[in-house]
C-alpha cells in the first residue's frame, strides 16, 4: 500500500550550512508545511501501520518540526518503506545523509522480542531524473543499493526519554540525482531529522595563491588536486603554479608551491595581497612619512642590486 505523493520540500530547505564547505540539499528541520514523502507498507488494513508524519516540538527552542514514526512491533513480517524526494546532487561526487532519530528498547514490549527490531536500513537510487511513482522504484531491496543498516547507540524506555541518536553515512553518486529510503523491518522509531549534504573545500588564499571552492571526491578517501593561480601583481615562485590537495573531509592538505608578489610591488603576509603600486612609482613622489614603505625599499633595492632603473 502507498500513500502520500512525493512531493518537493520548500524552498527554504536547500540552502548552505557552514556557506563555502558544507552544501545541504536536504534538511528537513527547515520545512514549514507537510514533508508528505513517498510510504509503503506491506501491512494493509491495519491500522496505524507504516510511516506516519507527525509534528514533534523541540525542547530547547520549543519549535514545531516534523516527523516521522513507525511503530508496528507487533506485526509479523514487518516491510515499511519512507521515500525521500528525488535529490539532485549537484557537484557531489558523494552524498552524506544525517539521521537524527530515536528508537524504542524492545525490552518495552514484553512477548514480542521475536518480532521487534532496534534497527533500520538506509538505502539508495540513483536516477538521471525525478520518475518515482507510488510503485516505481520497486518496493525491493534487490532494486535498491543498502548504504547500511542503522543502529543507534541509545534507546529509549519510559525511563529514559533522552536517548536521541545522530548518525551520518556517504553515498558515492554518479548520476544527476538520487532517492535515499528507509525500511523498517518491525522497529519502533522516530526520525527526527533527516539532512542530506556535501562538502567542499572552501575558497582560500595562501602563499599569494588563491584556491577556488572545490568539492570533495567520490570516495571516503578520495584527494582532490587543485592548482592555484596567483593573486594580482603575483606570480610563481618556482617553476608550476601551486597545488592544494581538497581531502574528503573538506579540508585542504598538503599544499605544493607558492606565488610572490612581482618585483617592486608590496607584499601583505596578513591580507595576501600584493599592492597595486609598485615602491619605484612610491619613490618616485618622494619621502614616505615614518618610513613606512622603509622594509619594502630595502628588499626592492637589494632585488635590483641597488641600481633603480625606470
Amino acid at each position: 500500500m502507498a500513500r502520500n505523493p512525493a512531493a518537493t520540500p520548500p524552498a527554504d530547505a536547500f540552502e548552505p550550512s557552514d556557506p563555502g564547505r558544507r552544501m545541504v540539499l536536504l534538511d528537513t528541520k527547515n520545512a514549514t508545511s507537510e514533508l508528505r514523502w513517498t510510504t509503503f507498507t506491506n501491512s494493509e488494513g491495519v491500522d496505524d501501520a507504516g510511516w506516519l508524519e507527525e509534528t514533534w516540538r523541540t525542547k530547547d527552542t520549543n519549535e514545531n518540526r516534523r516527523a516521522y514514526v513507525v511503530c508496528n512491533v507487533d506485526q509479523p513480517n514487518v516491510d515499511n518503506w519512507l521515500r525521500t524526494p528525488w535529490i539532485e546532487r549537484g557537484q557531489a561526487g558523494r552524498l552524506r545523509v544525517e539521521m537524527t532519530f530515536t528508537v524504542r528498547d524492545c525490552k518495552q514490549f514484553p512477548g514480542k522480542a521475536r518480532s521487534c527490531k532496534e534497527t533500520f536500513t538506509l538505502l539508495a537510487y540513483e536516477a538521471d531524473s525525478d520518475f518515482a511513482t507510488h510503485t516505481k522504484p520497486q518496493w525491493k531491496g534487490s532494486e535498491w543499493t543498502t548504504v547500511d543498516r542503522i543502529a543507534g547507540t541509545g534507546r529509549f524506555s519510559d525511563a529514559n526519554e533522552e536517548a536521541i541518536n545522530v548518525e551520518t553515512r556517504s553515498f558515492t553518486v554518479s548520476k544527476k540525482g538520487v532517492y535515499f529510503a528507509f525500511q523498517d523491518g518491525g522497529a519502533c522509531i522516530s526520525i527526527l531529522n533527516i539532512r542530506v549534504y556535501y562538502e567542499n573545500c572552501v575558497e582560500t588564499v595562501k602563499h599569494y595563491a588563491w584556491f577556488p571552492q572545490t568539492s570533495t571526491g567520490p570516495s571516503e578517501h578520495s584527494i582532490v588536486e587543485t592548482t592555484g593561480h596567483c593573486v594580482a601583481n603575483a606570480s610563481p615562485a618556482g617553476p608550476a603554479s601551486p597545488k592544494y590537495l581538497c581531502k574528503a573531509d573538506g579540508k585542504w592538505d598538503l599544499l605544493d608551491g607558492a606565488c610572490r608578489c612581482n618585483r617592486g610591488f608590496i607584499a601583505s603576509d596578513k591580507d595576501q595581497t600584493c599592492t597595486g603600486e609598485s615602491v619605484r612609482h612610491t619613490l618616485r613622489r618622494g619621502p614616505v612619512d615614518g618610513c613606512v614603505l622603509c622594509h619594502a625599499v630595502s628588499a626592492w633595492a637589494r632585488t635590483d642590486k641597488g641600481r633603480p632603473t625606470d
